[in-house]
């Protein structure tokens, strides 16, 4: 009747004024920089008993306060336990509120833009709260009753807004329903989309449903369009700690073939991302097909001297990636990377074990330039070299030529293997001795060092473990 409609237009007049209520003062907070105006805008939702806030409002309000807590952050955003000196989080009774308003709206007021930014928005909550969870839960329904199909956008944001909700049941069953989304979804992934929804998935654990949103987003990739060098380096790093899945070998093996069509040069921070990424799918055929392809696009770079410089941070986690490969490729990757390794900066134990470790898989004339650059690093860490780097280093030195970088190496581990002389035991000895006997004849005078040292602990070995020791030599 009349009253009924003359009712429905005063409540969609009330939403329109509360939209723009909410637009003009996230934009008088971002330019007086003073959260006042945003503080009383809240208390009168919350005071005011005949609050009557639309999807779409709760969907601005959530959205503008995650990307204002994202734009004015100092240092770590609260979301992930930092502070935020600007903006706090959203505290317990306004999220309170807000899952109330949601809970009691009808699902036909949904549509999907507003879904995606409210699941976005969710970040700005505090984190690992009960209401967080509340909130979580009041739009799980939402989601699977949206009558509008999600579109590749609104997904993504969705899934980025519950990246870090680990422990939250409501959030995993948030994600099933996304992931329905993404099968059913009717129009084509862009690469930065499927790119922000693998990102969100970095900090998942490796479960069914985690298994089955990166199969879906898998068959996605043959349709998008093309790829960025960080939308590659976004998707990869979504399987990290899931390289055990099936699912996250086919979605490398699709990315592989996406590879030669990346026109533009990876910057050295995605090139370290992705290959320490890949690190848990170890010598799988999927990683192997896509260091095939990608050992391309870093000597491309390099050739065209495209390639930015490397910092610390992006060499460490190359190499600590490397490290589980063993393929021609990345120790084709492995030669363009040594020598960016700077001698001016400062590497801790677990970066110079990782670069070693990574070289012991490649040919010999990459590790004969090893001991020129890796010497200066083994001397700042000296007495952090434990027996486990010993042992990798030596087979290192075996691949070694005679001149002064591999002769100083020789000495750097024979003063390890004089101060470690206690921790020694037989099997130990027995190693380093088979291992140092491999030096080529034209190269013996790398083995005097080392053997020397070993002399101390001779005389503490039996009978047979000296035979053995001398059928080595």
């Amino acid at each position: 009747g009349p009253f009924e409609e003359t009712d429905e237009h005063q409540r969609r007049s009330r939403h329109r004024k509360n939209h723009d209520i909410i637009t003009e003062t996230f934009k008088r907070v971002s330019r007086q920089n003073s959260v006042t105006p945003l503080a009383k805008l809240l208390v009168d939702f919350m005071d005011d008993s005949r609050s009557d806030l639309s999807f779409i409002n709760i969907s601005a309000l959530l959205m503008n306060y995650a990307k204002l807590r994202k734009n004015k952050t100092v240092g770590s955003p609260h979301y992930r336990g930092g502070g935020n000196e600007f903006l706090p989080a959203i505290g317990p009774k306004t999220a309170r509120f807000l899952a109330d308003q949601i809970q009691k709206m009808p699902t036909e007021d949904v549509n999907e833009w507003a879904l995606g930014n409210t699941l976005y928005g969710i970040q700005a909550v505090v984190a690992h709260s009960p209401e967080i969870r509340r909130l979580t839960e009041a739009l799980v329904p939402k989601i699977w009753g949206c009558e509008e199909q999600m579109k590749p956008s609104s997904i993504s944001n969705a899934l980025f807004g519950l990246r870090f909700l680990n422990d939250c049941s409501a959030a995993d069953r948030a994600m099933e329903a996304l992931t329905v989304q993404i099968e059913d979804c009717p129009s084509a992934f862009s690469g930065h989309a499927l790119g922000i929804c693998m990102l969100s998935l970095r900090h998942r654990p490796d479960t069914v449903v985690s298994r089955r949103c990166i199969r879906a987003l898998a068959q996605r990739v043959p349709e998008c369009a093309s790829f960025s060098p960080i939308d590659i380096s976004k998707s990869v790093v979504g399987v990290r700690g899931k390289g055990k899945a099936p699912a996250s070998h086919y979605l490398v093996s699709e990315l592989a073939e996406r590879l030669p069509h990346v026109k533009e040069p990876f910057p050295s921070q995605a090139i370290a991302w992705i290959l320490y990424s890949l690190k848990d799918l170890e010598d799988t055929t999927a990683a192997e097909d896509f260091l095939r392809n990608f050992s391309e696009c870093v000597r491309d770079n390099f050739k065209d001297n495209t390639a930015e410089d490397f910092t610390k941070k992006s060499i460490s986690l190359s190499f600590a990636g490397l490290r589980t490969f063993s393929c021609k490729s990345s120790c084709e990757i492995l030669s363009y990377l040594l020598p960016k390794l700077d001698e001016k900066e400062t590497y801790t134990y677990y970066d110079v074990s990782s670069i070693v470790t990574a070289v012991r898989s490649a040919d010999r004339s990459t590790k004969r330039i090893l001991p020129k650059l890796i010497n200066p690093h083994l001397q700042r860490i000296n007495k952090e070299i434990d027996l486990k780097l010993v042992l990798k280093l030596l087979p290192i030195l075996v691949s070694g030529a005679t001149n002064s970088h591999s002769i100083q190496l020789s000495h750097i581990i024979a003063s390890r293997i004089s101060a470690l002389h206690k921790e020694l035991r037989s099997e130990n000895v027995k190693n380093i001795i088979r291992v140092v006997a491999g030096v080529p004849s034209e190269e013996a005078t790398l083995q005097e060092a080392p053997l020397r040292a070993l002399a101390a602990v001779v005389n503490r070995l039996t009978s047979y473990d000296t035979m053995e020791c001398i059928n080595e030599l």
